[in-house]
């Protein structure tokens, strides 16, 4: 297999899956939409500090972490939401634990 196509198809994985988290994060915790209330896909346990989206339309991060080939390489706060995430990440594919291109090596920030 090629690595550099095995290593993009898990962060595409890492994306959507990061995606699905901070939407249910944000359905769970968003006072604004009290038309409508739409339930997450999970339930939401967890806090999601010094992140925001944007507008709905506004996945800007979803792109950058789905093309991005090592962790290190992500800005801080993408960076900090996916270290918070991986730990669920991994209950979930737990294949991907060891993987050299998902453990953060800079740990003076």
């Amino acid at each position: 297999m090629n690595n550099e196509r095995y290593i993009s198809d898990i962060f595409d994985r890492l994306a959507g899956t990061l995606e699905e988290y901070v939407t249910n994060y944000y359905l769970v915790n968003n006072d604004d939409r009290t038309d409508v209330k739409i339930l997450p896909s999970y339930p939401v346990d967890y806090t999601i500090h010094n992140f925001k989206t944007g507008s709905d339309s506004d996945d800007w991060w979803v792109f950058k972490i789905s093309g991005c080939q090592n962790i290190n390489e992500l800005p801080d706060d993408l960076k900090e939401l996916v270290v918070s995430f991986l730990s669920r990440f991994f209950k979930q594919f737990p294949e991907y634990e060891n993987a050299e291109y998902l453990k953060l090596t800079d740990c003076t920030k």
